[in-house]
């Protein structure tokens, strides 16, 4: 399975987004999944690509052509170059089968969102998984009930993506995915 694993690409955050992120990815990329990320060499980026190359899966980078560079520092098997950082999350999600959204900033959010706006307009069909093991994404996601609530999206989450809340329950969606 490809997993389009959309994060931080800062090292200087806290240890318990590093820690927790590391020990999945770890077992992510034990079993046969392949990784689609944003082709960096740091922060939960570079634990992402350590690990799945660690048990020599695939590695596709997906990489705005304003970061370039960022391919000399690592080795993709494949290397896709995107015309900014808007087509890179549209080339990840086509190559994925299921999006992964651990924690990071501007751009994990704006890959989540792009993924859920294709999902909700039926031009995306995959899985979402949300990784709320350290209740980074509860504001997020507390932001999202309230629109579903107030009525300025019709769709729930149930219809979109899943939250996971454990590194067990993430690994037992990625398996029934695999299903």
């Amino acid at each position: 399975m490809k997993i389009f694993v959309c994060c931080s690409a800062r090292d200087d955050i806290k240890e318990e987004y590093l820690v927790t992120s590391a020990n999945l990815l770890d077992k992510i990329f034990q079993d046969d999944n392949d990784l689609i990320f944003g082709a960096d060499n740091t922060g939960i980026m570079k634990l992402a690509y350590n690990a799945a190359k660690k048990y020599q899966r695939l590695v596709y980078g997906v990489c705005p052509k304003n970061y370039i560079e960022d391919f000399k520092k690592i080795k993709c098997d494949k290397e896709i170059i995107s015309s900014s950082a808007i087509s890179r999350a549209v080339d990840a999600l086509s190559l994925c089968d299921v999006v992964l959204i651990l924690p990071g900033g501007i751009g994990t959010y704006s890959e989540l969102f792009i993924a859920l706006e294709a999902k909700r307009n039926h031009e995306f069909n995959k899985p979402i998984i949300i990784y709320n093991v350290t209740d980074y994404f509860t504001d997020l996601l507390n932001i999202i009930k309230n629109m579903y609530e107030k009525k300025f999206i019709v769709s729930g989450k149930e219809e979109l993506f899943v939250v996971a809340r454990s590194e067990e329950e993430c690994l037992n969606l990625l398996s029934d995915m695999r299903n």
